[in-house]
């Protein structure tokens, strides 16, 4: 859960599986060319696994423990603990769609549970990182194996887990909003590529991205969201409670 102003008496709150949905829709909406590295092949894996990589949210979601606020937990606020069965159940849904699928979906949140930590953090995060590695050697071989992927190669897959890296870093940003400063630094390299991404001064709901990777002369997304009164069970909240948010992405503007 995205959970904006956790401090108020009423928080705004936008799901990781609309956050994960936003993601693919940004990796389908990536344009190569120009100086903008394309989206790895097969194409179509890559923007399924982006759209997929916070699958596993979906039973928590459903019933969020709740802070010391009264408002679900934010995603940044739980313990790496409690993130491990639901990195491995969005692994085995993905994995079950497509084995290529459910890798990058398993690295890209290993990436996630090793920042700012390590096996030693807990015996937890020891057995979860032990269980990773069996599984990603597993995969990776079978992948690599499998004749209907020609092109593929662990620099392919290293490509393809940046990739979505950095349109899972955009599409945080946008749900968390601009008047929030960034908790991850700047934009993740995807290749050689460095994306700047900054709020508009002037526009609500907007961020500016230099150099443009997408196609069209804008990135439009109305985004679900939810607002939840203080100490409300999650699952109670009505249609009442929902609303949608009109975010934008727009090239950098020019310097004159």
């Amino acid at each position: 859960m995205i959970v904006r102003n956790s401090a108020a008496e009423t928080a705004l709150c936008i799901t990781q599986l609309h956050h994960s949905n936003m993601t693919g829709a940004l990796a389908q909406a990536w344009k190569g060319g120009n100086g903008i590295p394309e989206v790895p092949e097969p194409r179509h894996l890559v923007v399924q696994a982006a759209m997929l990589h916070d699958l596993g949210w979906l039973d928590w979601e459903g019933q969020p423990d709740t802070g010391t606020e009264g408002h679900p937990h934010d995603f940044l606020d739980m313990p790496k603990e409690h993130h491990l069965s639901i990195w491995k159940s969005g692994f085995d849904d993905a994995r079950n769609l497509h084995p290529l699928a459910g890798l990058l979906v398993l690295r890209h949140n290993t990436t996630l549970a090793r920042s700012g930590s390590s096996a030693g953090d807990s015996p937890e995060l020891a057995a979860f990182f032990s269980w990773v590695k069996r599984q990603d050697k597993r995969l990776e071989a079978k992948l690599l194996a499998d004749h209907a992927l020609p092109g593929l190669s662990p620099e392919v897959l290293r490509d393809m887990n940046a990739f979505i890296l950095l349109t899972d870093y955009i599409s945080l940003r946008m749900c968390m909003g601009p008047e929030k400063e960034s908790p991850f630094g700047p934009p993740p390299a995807y290749r050689d590529l460095r994306l700047s991404m900054e709020p508009d001064p002037k526009l609500p709901e907007t961020f500016r991205i230099h150099p443009w990777p997408f196609s069209g002369d804008r990135f439009s997304w109305q985004a679900g969201a939810w607002r939840h009164p203080r100490n409300i069970p999650f699952g109670e909240l009505g249609p009442e409670h929902k609303l949608q948010i009109d975010m934008q992405l727009l090239p950098a503007e020019q310097q004159h």
